[in-house]
């Protein structure tokens, strides 16, 4: 069995290294669970990064049908405050990692039916900042940055 290789930094930070072995029978949600817990970062948006391509929707599959692209990453990870309603929760995210993987993340976390999810927005800061596009890239921060989960509207 090989491992995933990560070399994690975060701002102020040395660097870490982290080794997850990678089973091949393992299903791509038991896997990101597994990094998420080795590498205290979110293990969706790794593995994204890892295979070159986004996760499909149907994470019951298996490692051995989604080969891994790149099993040694440099990732530089940055904290999100995520908010929703009443509640809050930090959370890591890979720099390279698009916004969507926050979005994913927050509907998880925060137990959203996923009809209902698909119905909400990323905004920046508060509830009623400008929206954030979910396609960019989370990006380098020093601070962990505030984004609201809410529904679409003015």
């Amino acid at each position: 069995m090989t491992d995933l290789h990560l070399n994690i930094t975060e701002a102020g930070g040395p660097i870490r290294v982290v080794h997850i072995p990678i089973d091949p029978e393992d299903t791509l949600e038991a896997f990101a669970d597994r990094i998420t817990e080795g590498a205290d970062v979110d293990g969706h948006a790794i593995l994204e990064i890892a295979l070159d391509t986004a996760v499909p929707s149907d994470t019951s599959r298996r490692l051995r049908d989604m080969p891994l692209r790149h099993q040694e990453l440099t990732l530089h990870r940055t904290c999100v405050e995520v908010h929703f309603e009443t509640e809050s929760e930090r959370h890591w995210f890979p720099v390279q990692a698009h916004w969507a993987n926050v979005h994913r993340w927050a509907c998880k976390e925060f137990e959203v039916a996923a009809d209902a999810c698909a119905n909400l927005e990323l905004r920046e800061d508060k509830a009623d900042g400008p929206p954030i596009n979910e396609r960019d890239p989370i990006g380098k921060r020093d601070q962990c940055k505030v984004v609201w989960v809410v529904k679409p509207g003015p």
